[in-house]
């Protein structure tokens, strides 16, 4: 077992760069820097194709197109290849990037734009399609006061979305959020997932673990976790949840 995660600002002012722990002998073990994270900026790790392939957002690599460029290394008998830029699209042009990359099981990928807003990108034919703005409710477009990164974590399957607003109805800061998808692709209202893991403080980058057992989350520095029971439990309900129309879905 082990846990890959970012941080930044620590133990003095830096570039975000990406830790590994391993679970040994009952106890992690301590935590250490990625080879291919020395050097350059690098965060918010994914795990994909059963843990031979991380995905992240970095600088200072091969073919870059934009100041951040989504990009993945290979799992090898050393450790991690060095980094490889998924080009454009999905990335943007410099200056604009992108962030927080969830790649899903056809291998389309979801992420955060430079403004903040949640995009998809299929992927079709060996390459990446130019990506889509999520609609409203999902992103803040006509919601006032709305502005949030939106980590966003979608299931292998697009079954549902996990996200983070500070939406007004929150805690407090910015709360994790869950929407869950129709028959037809459309993605439901969102429901907040409630004080079991929101608070006042912010809580973000929602993920939930290959397993599918555990939701990790981050919160004021410290990564916590809960059973996946809580998405289970939302699903039931649901169905009092109202649609987005059909123009404002997508396939």
């Amino acid at each position: 077992m082990e846990i890959y995660f970012s941080i930044e600002y620590y133990p003095d002012p830096t570039p975000s760069f990406i830790l590994y722990t391993k679970f040994v002998k009952g106890k992690w073990t301590e935590p250490d820097t990625v080879s291919f994270s020395k050097g350059r900026r690098t965060s918010e790790p994914f795990m994909s194709f059963g843990g031979s392939r991380i995905y992240y957002f970095a600088n200072k690599i091969k073919n870059q197109k934009g100041s951040l460029d989504k990009c993945y290394s290979e799992r090898n008998k050393d450790g991690w290849s060095e980094p490889v830029s998924l080009s454009t699209p999905p990335n943007f042009i410099s200056p604009k990037f992108t962030l927080h990359p969830c790649i899903v099981s056809d291998s389309s990928i979801y992420f955060s734009t430079y403004s903040g807003e949640i995009a998809y990108s299929k992927y079709e034919n060996g390459k990446y399609k130019e990506m889509k703005i999520l609609p409203s409710p999902i992103n803040h477009q006509n919601l006032e006061g709305t502005e949030c990164w939106g980590d966003p974590y979608v299931s292998p399957n697009e079954e549902y979305l996990i996200f983070r607003s500070n939406r007004e109805g929150g805690y407090g800061g910015s709360d994790l959020y869950i929407s869950f998808r129709n028959k037809y692709g459309q993605w439901l209202n969102p429901q907040n997932l409630g004080p079991t893991i929101n608070t006042e403080f912010d809580e973000l980058g929602g993920d939930v673990t290959p397993d599918g057992k555990y939701l990790t989350f981050g919160r004021n520095g410290d990564i916590y976790w809960v059973s996946t029971r809580i998405l289970k439990k939302m699903k039931k309900n649901r169905v009092h949840n109202i649609t987005l129309d059909t123009a404002g879905g997508f396939q």
